[in-house]
């Protein structure tokens, strides 16, 4: 391989195109938001002003109601206008600007400036997400309310994510590949199989994200294209090569920096570290390798409801007593979800006080708040009693061995023989 420009000169409309996809781009990565660890998250300084002119264009010139989800977050109406407001402001920077390029001997410009951006902030969000995968954090194991629910009432978003976690070996796999492809993508001599790695797995999850509604449309989106924009110019090369008529290919633009020989080496080692802590300081930090074996709250899990009283009254487990308990489910991130005698769940935030054994509910459709006791008859019962809206209720039930269902049982066979049908 050798360094060097692979494309002729460019004519007027290639390097307007270079200039306002290198703004855009940029512009992007500044503002869209994203829970770093400890990378400076430069997108909550912008937000007030972008999401400001979101709530102004959406109403006013979009004549959209305003009752939108302006706010840039997700796949919300405000992250759509956002992504247009930016191509607004690119176009505009790409004509005021002219040919902008940082030239120093010839050495530095925006073609080397966007692919090499565009490749280190893919590798930081591959890295992010593989390490999430591998430590099964991403894709954990499901909560017990999800492996109660019948399978044709689970949104589809929710089926996929329980179907990847409960299968910790796809899991890591799916990670591994992500951390392979970021990691190819922080070397020159590398990008190009890492680029066409990263295409590869994020246009997957592009697939799987449109197919199964997960609300991370734009964000992957955006990761795909970034990758695209690595491989554009080496198209021609590649397709020879895959055409079984390999020719020399050309290494992407070396983006040089000013200032002695060494400077580059160094800053390019700072910014692998940086990516590399991003994504394995949440794990460093709490010791969590392995989220499916991570410790749960002290009363996690499904319980089944053996006794409902309500006001004095026992009543009778029928499908038609729409006040009756069938489970409930006692959630790792602070959630009392109700499960009625028809199947449908209820969730209510959970405050837990083990010292005075009080469950605090509060139910996020009426805002409405309950204090109810609790406490162990046995090492798998647990009562409830108290006020639970107009009636006094006491609750009998049973811990149920949620872990022992089928779906999560880590069979594996090589053959059929013997299985039941």
């Amino acid at each position: 391989m050798e360094s060097g420009n692979i494309q002729p000169k460019s004519s007027p409309f290639q390097a307007f195109a270079v200039r306002f996809l290198t703004f855009w781009v940029c512009l992007v990565m500044l503002t869209l938001p994203y829970p770093y660890e400890f990378l400076p998250e430069i997108s909550e300084l912008t937000r007030p002003f972008f999401e400001g002119l979101t709530h102004w264009t959406g109403p006013q010139l979009f004549h959209l109601p305003a009752n939108y989800a302006f706010e840039i977050s997700s796949d919300t109406t405000g992250m759509y206008l956002h992504f247009l407001h930016l191509m607004i402001i690119s176009v505009i920077l790409s004509l005021v600007l002219g040919k902008m390029s940082f030239t120093k001997a010839g050495k530095f410009s925006l073609k080397s400036f966007l692919p090499t951006v565009s490749a280190y902030f893919l590798a930081l969000h591959l890295l992010i997400y593989g390490f999430s995968k591998v430590f099964k954090v991403q894709f954990y194991l499901p909560e017990p309310n999800i492996l109660f629910t019948p399978l044709g009432e689970v949104p589809r978003d929710l089926l996929y994510w329980t179907s990847m976690g409960v299968s910790y070996e796809y899991t890591v796999f799916a990670g591994m590949l992500e951390l392979a492809a970021g990691g190819l993508l922080l070397f020159r001599r590398t990008r190009i199989p890492g680029a066409l790695l990263a295409l590869a797995v994020m246009g997957n999850v592009v697939a799987i994200n449109f197919a199964y509604d997960i609300n991370v449309k734009l964000h992957s989106s955006f990761l795909f294209l970034l990758g695209l924009i690595l491989i554009w110019p080496f198209l021609k090369p590649l397709a020879r090569f895959f055409a079984g008529n390999p020719a020399q290919m050309t290494l992407a633009p070396r983006l040089s920096l000013p200032g002695p020989n060494w400077v580059y080496p160094l800053a390019k080692g700072v910014v692998i570290v940086l990516l590399l802590l991003e994504g394995l300081i949440p794990y460093l930090k709490t010791g969590n390798f392995n989220d499916d074996l991570a410790e749960r709250p002290l009363l996690h899990g499904a319980y089944e409801v053996k006794e409902f009283i309500s006001d004095g009254d026992t009543l009778a487990p029928l499908l038609t007593d729409s006040r009756r308990w069938k489970r409930f489910f006692i959630h790792r991130q602070g959630y009392f979800i109700v499960q009625g005698m028809q199947d449908k769940m209820l969730d209510f935030a959970l405050e837990t006080d083990m010292k005075l054994g009080i469950f605090s509910l509060k139910d996020p459709r009426s805002g409405r708040e309950w204090r109810l006791a609790f406490g162990g008859k046995d090492d798998d019962g647990l009562s409830i009693r108290g006020r639970l809206g107009d009636h006094l209720v006491e609750i009998n039930a049973k811990k149920m061995n949620w872990r022992g269902l089928n779906l999560l049982k880590n069979e594996f066979h090589w053959t059929t023989d013997g299985l039941e049908k």
